[in-house]
């Protein structure tokens, strides 16, 4: 059965495509290659081609015999939405429209969707996040991940279509077997800027608030292993083939850690010290987001088996010291 990942050749989307390989799937991916590395999926059928062309997505839909959409094809940093949001809505909104326009048109029935924890906003507890929780998107990046799931419910409304909506707490790690990993021009998310302060690349990691109401005073974040965001994906996608219904769910641990407890594990991990600047925390910054996937665990029969913080990473920090090894990248 031929599923076509949107943005395959990115972090998460090219972690899904070995996941629906092993479960029998043959993933074909279809990628602009703006964010995403022809080397990180070698081993599977590509289509190069943009979200924004309905004309060409509706044929390879067609041509492929495609059964399923998996969509990845999205910008991620809330920095640079705040930034220049109409790039953010122009590509995360414009093109999933331009998407289910050519889903819509070919017959396919089964689309699941990368979303974000992002949508709640800033969380008015200390305890772990449901899907019945308020929505309060706080920045374009946010909300066009909100009006993305709401487009989608929309279009199932009115087509013979269903739509799982995963909404991601923070994925990290990287393939147990080195196929794939996190690749960035520059580094955002906090493993990627621990390891990059271990090798010099940064001349230290910046900790952003000590202050935080929290027991060691720095923010705390669910970390799901981006293998086990992967076979969620299958498993959302099954789901939708066997109930023929709609579902959003969390992808998290329901377990939190906090920037000290990871700077600390890293550590640990890799047999290194991190050298450590104190910063000002960042306008905006939760004390607290943990993932409530109580949903996903019953209905997708799901865990996050991949997930104890040694293993995220350690396979992260395996895939950037191998990554960081090859200059060239295709």
């Amino acid at each position: 059965m031929n599923i076509l990942v949107i943005g395959g050749a990115g972090f998460i989307g090219s972690h899904t495509c070995y996941a629906l390989e092993e479960k029998g799937y043959t993933p074909i991916i279809y990628d602009n290659f703006s964010s995403g590395y022809k080397d990180l999926i070698s081993p599977f059928q590509y289509v190069e081609g943009d979200i924004h062309d309905v004309e060409h997505l509706e044929s390879v839909l067609r041509d492929y015999d495609i059964k399923g959409v998996l969509h990845f094809a999205a910008y991620i940093s809330v920095k640079e939405s705040v930034e220049d949001p109409l790039s953010y809505y122009t590509n995360n909104l414009c093109g999933s429209i331009n998407l289910f326009s050519a889903i819509q048109r070919a017959g396919v029935r089964y689309v699941v969707l990368s979303s974000s924890a992002s949508v709640y906003g800033k969380p008015v507890s200390y305890n772990p996040i449901s899907e019945d929780a308020s929505m309060n998107p706080m920045s374009p990046y946010a909300q066009s991940k909100y009006m993305m799931e709401r487009i989608a419910e929309d279009c199932s409304q009115a087509y013979d279509l269903y739509v799982a909506s995963l909404r991601y707490f923070n994925a990290a790690g990287a393939d147990a077997q080195g196929r794939t990993g996190q690749r960035r021009k520059e580094h955002i998310h906090i493993l990627a800027c621990l390891f990059a302060s271990l090798v010099g690349d940064i001349p230290y990691f910046s900790l952003y608030g000590s202050d935080y109401a929290t027991p060691d005073g720095t923010c705390i974040r669910d970390y799901i292993h981006v293998t086990d965001l992967a076979y969620a994906h299958v498993n959302a996608l099954e789901y939708l083939m066997r109930e023929k219904k709609n579902i959003t769910c969390n992808l998290g641990t329901n377990k939190g850690t906090s920037n000290r407890e990871m700077i600390r594990i890293v550590e640990e991990v890799t047999g290194k010290k991190v050298t450590l600047k104190e910063e000002a925390r960042r306008q905006g910054d939760p004390d607290y987001v943990v993932a409530d996937a109580t949903r996903a665990f019953e209905l997708l029969s799901w865990k996050p088996s991949h997930s104890s913080l040694e293993n995220i990473v350690h396979t992260g920090w395996e895939w950037f010291i191998k990554d960081r090894k090859g200059s060239s990248h295709g």
